[in-house]
Formats: structure tokens, sequence, C-alpha cells
């Protein structure tokens, strides 16, 4: 199980009040974390009489979040009935973006993805090819589930600069005709809640859940390149959309290749995986451009042989180390298919360590974390299923 239920338990504590909903909470939890199997072990943990327990049993069985089924082969006459989680009452629907692949996640309460479709589009792709695409997406994953499984919602998790309040997609650098895209308007006959979040900040989100409250940066250099930032267990910005574009830093380098966002001299032209592609697949031909299957090749290639590559690090590091005279985070994390590699990871360590850290002052911890997009899915999710999970427990079906 992902980390869903140690936030929902977190968020229950502090939004349900009075005994009796604090109790069914707590018994939905118990069941959900595997505390709980049955109503006597929960009257004999809490000390409630077996008629308040009965009560609670009837109301989440009522609300169809638990099943009540006969436990089989306990014991001698009458079976024992045993408590279970309907994982799969709702599901949210996660739209987020690997490379130039648009893929559609149905995300049961637990976290688990339980169904899944994916379209990979060409870089001329526009708004309304966008929205007839995710509509196409949506539509087959609903296909795909379950009779009586409904989704509650569906959350995009997109790259590039947002306006979370007008649920648009201002521009993204994958898809240069995009832009101004009002994911709301465009899909309001869909009759289902939407909401729009930053990819990079899903993703560390996810990852707080198991921080404490440094201040953390996390880095990501893979097909595009960008920050997230937190203080105090929430990134930064998240509420507006628009932070940390470093792929579209100023080098001061006025290049001959334009970079996506139509200028030149940014970061991502050098040091993306979209930019440098190409130059490794004339090297490596086996190489994908697709992010996620790059990552799972990255770690049997010689990568820091080719000077795209040693080009492309030396800019991070110095990319990082100016962040870091901004920030001064004490931990960062650093994601992306190019550090899955053992020897760029080593050598971007190194160099940070002699040429990004200021004189006299404690360098930051570096960490490299994996699981980039299941986290991102998580992230995105939470905050949605345990909105619902708490309008389920206090009204019934959404």
């Amino acid at each position: 199980m992902s980390h869903i239920s140690d936030h929902i338990e977190i968020f229950l504590e502090k939004a349900i009040p009075g005994s009796y909903s604090k109790d069914l909470s707590r018994l939905y939890l118990d069941i959900m974390k595997g505390r709980i199997s049955s109503r006597r072990e929960f009257s004999a943990t809490y000390g409630l009489r077996s008629s308040t327990v009965s009560e609670l049993v009837n109301e989440l069985v009522g609300k169809k979040l638990i099943y009540e089924v006969a436990d089989v082969g306990t014991s001698r006459g009458r079976p024992a009935k045993k408590l279970i989680l309907n994982q799969n009452l709702f599901v949210i629907c996660i739209v987020r973006i690997s490379s130039q692949t648009l893929i559609c996640n149905a995300v049961n309460i637990t976290g688990q993805v339980i169904e899944e479709t994916r379209s990979t589009l060409n870089s001329g792709c526009n708004n309304g090819q966008m929205i007839a695409e995710v509509r196409k997406l949506y539509g087959d994953l609903l296909e795909k589930l379950s009779m009586g499984v409904s989704c509650a919602g569906i959350v995009f998790s997109l790259p590039g600069i947002l306006s979370i309040e007008r649920k648009n997609w201002i521009m993204s650098s994958r898809w240069p005709e995009i832009n101004n895209l009002s994911i709301e308007d465009e899909l309001q006959d869909m009759a289902v809640p939407i909401k729009v979040v930053r990819n990079i900040d899903s993703e560390l989100r996810a990852r707080l859940f198991k921080e404490d409250g440094e201040n953390i940066l996390l880095l990501h250099w893979g097909f595009g390149i960008g920050i997230a930032y937190s203080e105090g267990g929430d990134p930064i910005n998240s509420k507006f959309g628009r932070f940390g574009e470093i792929g579209h830093w100023d080098l001061g380098i006025k290049d001959a290749e334009q970079c996506r966002c139509g200028r030149t001299g940014c970061l991502e032209v050098h040091c993306a995986l979209w930019s440098i592609w190409p130059d490794m697949a004339q090297k490596w031909p086996e190489l994908s451009k697709n992010e996620e299957d790059f990552m799972m090749q990255a770690a049997k290639f010689p990568l820091l042989e080719h000077n795209k590559i040693q080009q492309a690090l030396r800019l991070m590091v110095s990319t990082l180390g100016n962040l870091c005279r901004v920030l001064f985070p004490s931990k960062i994390l650093l994601s992306g298919p190019f550090f899955a590699n053992d020897e760029v990871l080593a050598e971007f360590y190194r160099k940070f360590l002699d040429d990004g850290v200021l004189p006299h002052v404690s360098p930051p911890k570096l960490t490299y974390v994996h699981q980039s997009e299941q986290l991102e899915t998580e992230g995105a999710a939470i905050p949605v299923i345990v909105a619902e999970i708490d309008k389920r427990l206090r009204h019934g079906e959404g």
C-alpha cells in the first residue's frame, strides 16, 4: 500500500469532529491499514460496545466504503465475518506526461494504478489535438474499469507553466503549439471535477510525505529540466503553477539551435534529453528518447564518454550551484533518467562538491531518488483521494 493511508490518518484526525465521527473514521482507517478485520477486534481494541460497533460497520457498508463477508474456514459452525476495504469504490484519473507521451492512469483508494491508457503525440500537437486525445484516452480508460467503479475526478499533472486557479496550461516546450489551453472549459461537458497541478510539484509532494520539514530542493533532469522547492512541508508557489522553469534560463550563449520555447540560449538546448538525444543516438542507436524507457537503459551505457553529456553535466552542476546560492536548501533530491547512470551520478556529486558549494558553507545533502513517475502519480492523487474519502465518510456517496 502507498502512503495514502498515512495521510488519510493525519487528515481525518484533524478534519472530523465528534466522537462518533472519529470512531467511524478510525474503523475505516484500521480496515484500510489491515489493523482490524472484524467487529470483535475493533470492539476489544477501543473498548466500544458491540451495538456501537455494529452501527459503525453498518454505516460503512451502507456507504459502500467496506465489505463484510463470511470468513469461511476460520471456525466450526457459523462462519465469522471479515471486514474488507472496498479498494475500487472509485478512482481518480491522473493525466500525466512522459516525454511526449500522454498517459491516463486510474488510481484507486490505496494509490494503486489499476488501469492505464496512453498515446504518443508529435511535437506539432496543438490545443485542439491535445483535448481530443485526452477525451479519447479518458473514454478508453472508463471502458476498461470494472462495472460499478466510478471516476471521482481528473487531475492533470503537467510540465511547463500553468495557471492553477484558471486551470490553464499556459505553455510547455514539449509542444510549442499548445498555449493558454483552458482545460476545464474545454472539458466541462465531462461533468467530473478537474484539477491542474505542476508535475514536479506532485513528485515533490509525494516525497515530502516521507521527509521531514527541511528546506528541500528537487531537481529533475530528463526530457525537460525543472525544480520544485519546499519550505516547511509544501512546494512553494504550487497554488499558482509557476516556479522553477530553470530549463529556460538564459545562459548567455547565443546558439544557432533554437529552444522549443522559441528562444535561444536556454539551458534545455544544452542539457535536456529532447535536445541531446539525437547526438547520443548516433553513437548508441538503441537509446530511446522516451524518458521512462531511457531511464531503464541509462545504467547500461557509458554516457560520460559522450561530449554532450560531459558538457550537460558541467552546466547542470553550475546551475545547481547557483540555485543553492539563492535558496540554500538543506537537502537536494536528484530526479530523472540521467542520474540513473552510476558514473554520471558519481561525477555530478564530485563536481558539485568541488565547484558548486560556497567556501565555509556546509554543503546540502544530495540524494538520488527513484520512482519518479510513481511518486508523481501518488502526489497528484493523494489530496483528491483524501478529500473524496472525507466527503463519503461524512455524507455518503459523492
